[in-house]
């Protein structure tokens, strides 16, 4: 696919954190135990403190679907484990574009590594352990892909959790007409891909401005049951 385009995502996250630190307070280590939407916000209860705040946006993954509850949505979001290694050929340039197949992936980056992915666990839960059977998938795959890799190099391998979800596609919205919590989460595999409309709907809903229709099919109020 040599039409593709793509990021480092260690390095778009690191990004993003410097923008917030610059120009947000950012509380860490600290597990949110409850949400109570009141009149004019929401009190945010965590393990150490309460906060009060105007708005909220729950974005926290594989591991939203407790917060959800506490607003009153029932939405099936799940971790789904995935891992991936990062490959040295022992030629350089061994690939030049993008290469997908059966669910797995190739992507040459431009220091001459080879990013190899993605295994789909569906029954780790929340473990991210790294797998010599995952680990073996992910090599034997590469090298289907790409004989060459044979010799490559194994420079790291890690994994993480994807916010699986029952309907196909994320929850992205306000929870109520109020819209005092919004929620972003369930995007799968493609966080990257869509976290710039994700923070476009999201501050369009943050700041009162009318929402175009064709983003409603992903709101909480229409894709899940509320209680």
């Amino acid at each position: 696919m040599h039409e593709d385009t793509q990021v480092r995502a260690t390095a778009m996250v690191a990004a993003l954190s410097q923008v917030v630190r610059q120009t947000c307070q950012v509380v860490l280590g600290e597990a949110v135990t409850s949400l109570s939407p009141q009149t004019g916000g929401v009190m945010v209860t965590t393990q150490r403190a309460v906060y009060h705040a105007a708005r909220v946006v729950i974005a926290n993954g594989a591991y939203a679907k407790p917060l959800l509850q506490a607003v009153g949505i029932t939405y099936d979001v799940f971790p789904v484990k995935g891992q991936a290694c990062l490959l040295a050929p022992v030629s350089p340039r061994t690939l030049k574009h993008t290469v997908y197949h059966d669910h797995g992936y190739l992507v040459p980056k431009r220091d001459g590594t080879i990013l190899v992915g993605a295994t789909a666990n569906l029954d780790a839960g929340f473990q991210t352990t790294i797998t010599v059977n995952e680990t073996a998938t992910l090599l034997s795959k590469a090298q289907q892909l790409l004989p060459a890799l044979a010799d490559a190099v194994v420079l790291d391998v890690w994994a993480g959790l994807r916010p699986g979800n029952a309907v196909g596609h994320p929850l992205i919205g306000a929870t109520d007409a109020t819209s005092r919590v919004i929620v972003a989460t369930g995007h799968y595999r493609n966080g990257l891909l869509l976290a710039p409309i994700t923070a476009s709907i999201v501050t369009t809903i943050a700041t009162e401005q009318p929402l175009p229709a064709r983003w409603s099919f992903l709101s909480p109020t229409l894709l899940a049951v509320t209680s």
